[in-house]
């Protein structure tokens, strides 16, 4: 009995030690054998065609299994109490058989384990590692809440895989000799800034069974039932900015109808040509994501009508060749370019864009991940607004998307 006894205690302790320092009784239940038949999901909503330009390159090699390409983190820094975002990309090379789960360390700056998180998060709850399809990338989205009682000056996050009493070993990359892939290191201090949270921007969009007219200058009748995003704030702080920016929102069986009115006394765009770099004077700019992580979709407009329109099949990685066929219109109250009596004061714009080439199929009850910016140009200063702050000087923080939801 007493051998048995001590068989048990080993067992466990072993166990615990592969995924972390603490063990559930769910986790005890995921210990199966490698030969049981598991069950299969829809991993789309995690699959993206490639990884973001800032990503940290790890390549760490799971037994030519999969591979953790590398990870991206919102924050270099944080306090204790504070929840970061950590994106971590896996490459599937071939079948994994078994049971195998996620786990991610939290280690202080003698390299102790302080806390274990074992298989949190959208990815790591519903999308295992025997449900990956060969060639597939994926984007695994950890939020990690740093323990408010953490003491230590930094913290590490080292991840990998674990089944039962073993963990995968990891054949090449940056590793430790218990084979965890090392992540990143997060400086810890009470005085840290907050990290930034994902947008929850949001928006009904209303269906018009009438197209407005396509004119510049916003008199349908349609528009007055419209969605509204009426207060734009600043991109890198989210406080209010100086000019006034109204856009409405409509979608129709084929079009999503954009109108936007911008108070405005000095307009200026010099551009003149399709896909010129409008963005550097006075524009409305338009992004559009259909599902989560994948390519993304930027219309600019500026105050003479010029359309800069691009496809970006990943992070910044533009396809300007790709042509929305925009309907165009707007009016201006004013002269753009005239500097020597300017008596601007504002300008407006429609824009009915194409969605069969952006999202095909029925729109009905659809949701696309967009974001809209103004860049005001005067002659001393541009004030960047948006409808969700980056929050940074990027306007292709994914992360800070809002969602419109197309409803019928």
């Amino acid at each position: 009995m007493c051998r048995q006894f001590l068989i048990g205690i080993l067992i466990s302790i072993l166990a615990t030690a592969c995924g972390g320092a603490e063990e559930s009784k769910d986790e005890k239940k995921l210990q199966l054998d490698k030969k049981t038949t598991l069950p299969m999901v829809d991993g789309s909503a995690f699959l993206v065609t490639g990884t973001p330009s800032d990503m940290k390159r790890m390549d760490a090699n799971f037994e030519n299994k999969a591979m953790l390409l590398g990870y991206t983190v919102n924050a270099d820094a944080a306090a204790p109490g504070q929840v970061i975002t950590v994106n971590w990309f896996w490459k599937s090379l071939k079948a994994i058989d078994g049971s195998w789960e996620y786990f991610t360390h939290l280690l202080d700056e003698d390299g102790m384990l302080v806390k274990s998180v074992n298989s949190e998060g959208p990815m790591r709850s519903k999308y295992k590692p025997h449900m990956w399809k060969p060639g597939e990338i994926m984007k695994d989205s950890e939020r990690i809440t740093i323990p408010a009682d953490w003491d230590s000056k930094s913290m590490e996050l080292r991840t990998g895989l674990w089944q039962g009493p073993e963990r995968m070993r990891v054949i090449k990359g940056p590793v430790d000799d218990e084979n965890r892939a090392r992540g990143p290191v997060i400086s810890i201090s009470a005085n840290a800034p907050q990290p930034v949270a994902p947008s929850s921007a949001t928006l009904d969009v209303p269906f018009t069974a009438k197209a407005p007219k396509i004119d510049g200058k916003i008199d349908d009748a349609q528009w007055a039932d419209a969605a509204g995003l009426t207060r734009f704030v600043s991109t890198l702080n989210g406080r209010p900015v100086r000019g006034n920016t109204d856009v409405k929102l409509l979608w129709g069986e084929q079009y999503l109808y954009v109108a936007m009115t911008a108070d405005d006394n000095e307009l200026i765009s010099p551009y003149t040509n399709p896909d010129d770099d409008v963005w550097m004077a006075d524009a409305l700019d338009i992004f559009l994501q259909p599902m989560l992580d994948g390519p993304y979709y930027e219309l600019q407009i500026s105050p003479n009508g010029i359309v800069f329109d691009a496809h970006y099949v990943e992070y910044r990685k533009a396809d300007v060749s790709w042509t929305s066929n925009a309907q165009v219109a707007v009016s201006v109250k004013g002269t753009v370019n005239d500097t020597a009596e300017p008596t601007d004061t504002g300008w407006t714009l429609e824009a009915a864009i194409p969605m069969a080439n952006i999202l095909p199929g029925d729109l009905a009850d659809s949701a696309i991940r967009a974001n809209f910016f103004r860049v005001d140009k005067m002659s001393q200063m541009t004030e960047y607004s948006a409808w969700s702050a980056p929050m940074r000087g990027d306007f292709h923080a994914q992360d800070r998307f809002g969602r419109l939801n197309l409803k019928k």
